[in-house]
């Protein structure tokens, strides 16, 4: 395996005056960050962090600092557990406590801050993906834009599929000029140069389905065992009917279905990336797949 460089840059930096102790210690947890006459400036040559790993000190300062009268999506998510263990009396005030951000993305986090702002703002995400292999399936990038509306994102995948649709109508457009019998634009059929969306299973402790061998189900936060994709499926309804078809019981409405743009029976580590999962794929997020896992 070879590492993955994962670099992601945003813009503008966010009001300080307007971000919780609380928020601020998860958020430069989880990215790098540097304060600017401008604000909180976020960013990683890395990746992003997740699960972060914080002091019980730390987590108290941050809590007592932060104004209880203001309402903060992060501390409801993280008085479900972790606040309740930070607050329990004898631990160590240097005992580190690992918060997972799997349910709660650090994009929740900014997109919370943006609805205090008196003014409206946006917020740029822009992540970049490769590694040394260079492989077509090996790179890529995505962009999202958050507002206190909403959370908007796409991939350099999707975009190129758009670029591909409108050269495809513009190559109609000019056949159609020199031909008596012109075929009309809206006959034109676009579907043949989209990236296919796949689907893919998830699960908030166990991450991103990766395939099943003799009865055994491997997934990115559990022992993949070597696995290094992820199997896809052609509709969330193919995906329910393959976990039915799992021992135990299991029920396709206690897991997620996710889409990704992938080719052939496999999603690969950059193509999870880019489809937004990187917080489900635990250490795996860090390696380039070289193996082929297993339906």
């Amino acid at each position: 395996m070879t590492a993955l460089q994962t670099k992601i840059t945003t813009y503008p930096p966010l009001p300080t005056a307007d971000i919780t102790a609380l928020e601020r210690l998860i958020l430069t947890k989880v990215l790098d960050s540097a304060v600017t006459e401008d604000g909180l400036k976020l960013y990683t040559d890395t990746g992003p962090m997740n699960p972060v790993a914080v002091t019980r000190r730390e987590l108290s300062q941050a809590v007592n600092r932060s104004d209880a009268s203001i309402g903060s999506l992060l501390r409801d998510f993280l008085e479900r557990d972790v606040l309740r263990i930070s607050a329990e009396i004898g631990l160590d005030p240097e005992t580190v406590i690992f918060i997972d951000l799997g349910e709660f993305p650090w994009q929740f986090i900014v997109q919370d801050i943006l609805t205090r702002l008196s003014t409206a703002c946006e917020f740029v995400v822009i992540q970049w993906i490769s590694d040394r292999s260079q492989r077509p399936d090996s790179f890529g990038a995505s962009v999202s834009l958050i507002t206190e509306n909403g959370i908007f994102h796409t991939t350099s995948h999707d975009l190129l599929a758009d670029f591909r649709r409108r050269d495809r109508v513009l190559a109609g457009e000019t056949s159609n000029a020199h031909n008596a019998n012109p075929t009309p634009l809206a006959e034109i059929d676009d579907d043949s140069v989209i990236v296919p969306r796949k689907i893919v299973i998830i699960h908030p402790q166990m991450g991103v389905y990766l395939g099943h061998c003799l009865g055994l189900g491997f997934w990115t936060l559990l022992d993949p065992a070597g696995q290094s994709e992820a199997v896809v499926f052609d509709s969330v309804a193919d995906a329910r009917a393959h976990i039915a078809s799992w021992e135990n019981e299991n029920r396709p409405d206690d897991y997620g279905f996710h889409e990704v743009a992938a080719t052939g029976r496999y999603a690969t580590i950059p193509m999870l990336i880019e489809a937004g999962l990187s917080h489900l794929l635990g250490t795996m997020a860090g390696t380039s797949p070289d193996l082929t896992g297993s339906s």
